[in-house]
């Protein structure tokens, strides 16, 4: 994250970087999407080994905007380094529905999500926020099929994309979904270029005909930093990971 705070403080954006996690992989300790689940409107879920830490890194921000009425939630799984025990945060919020391994899902986000009326649609892939671009409400960009057929059962328009092609160290590959995030309702950011993916045609097409600004924060290959998860934009609240 620290590469992307300069492209983010040129358009106005102030980052609030994760602590690194001790309780799971090297590779994905600092990424957001691993230890933190923002809810819809002021509604976080934290991983419990981070609850002091980012709710006094919220305080700082608070500070800076005047927004204090954070409802954080410290999550009752405790992650570990071993696939599933680090996916209980990293569930697919996107409009009305919940995209989640839900056996392996922080049981306070699932109550949450069934108190606010969010449908929790249960799915295999674990890491199904980080394997998934939102687009809009209605529109995403992944390259998982299995995640691509649920969405489009519940009549979210999907773009395939091959999968690779977004680097993550230790890993073949990355996710488009980990390397993406909107800082508007209609700008969707990116960590670096995806000119050398073979499905750049498809996606530029399918963010135009969703009216959706690409930026492209650095000139590096796209990589996976575990999602970027907006809070707070001009004039309030991010109702939710769309």
């Amino acid at each position: 994250m620290p590469l992307l705070e300069a492209p983010f403080k040129k358009l106005g954006i102030t980052v609030i970087p994760v602590p690194c996690s001790g309780n799971v992989a090297p590779e994905i300790r600092s990424h957001a999407d691993i230890t933190f689940h923002h809810a819809g409107g002021n509604n976080i879920i934290l991983s419990s080994e981070k609850y002091s830490k980012v709710q006094k890194r919220l305080d700082k921000i608070s500070s800076l905007t005047g927004y204090s009425n954070w409802n954080v939630i410290p999550s009752r799984a405790n992650l570990n380094p071993k696939y599933p025990g680090d996916i209980a945060l990293n569930a697919l919020r996107i409009g009305k529905y919940l995209f989640c391994n839900a056996k392996h899902t922080d049981v306070r986000l699932l109550e949450h999500c069934e108190k606010s009326g969010i449908e929790i649609v249960n799915v295999n892939q674990g890491y199904a926020k980080c394997s998934v671009c939102v687009v809009k409400e209605d529109a995403a960009i992944t390259s998982d099929p299995n995640l691509a057929e649920e969405m489009f059962q519940k009549d979210i328009n999907v773009l395939l994309i091959e999968p690779g092609y977004i680097e993550l160290d230790g890993y073949e590959y990355g996710f488009v979904g980990g390397a993406s995030g909107k800082i508007s309702s209609d700008t969707l950011c990116f960590t670096g270029s995806l000119k050398s993916h073979p499905s750049i045609v498809a996606i530029d097409d399918f963010l135009e005909r969703h009216g959706v600004i690409k930026i492209e924060l650095t000139d590096k290959v796209c990589f996976d930093i575990g999602s970027i998860i907006p809070l707070l934009e001009v004039g309030g609240l991010t109702e939710d990971s769309n």
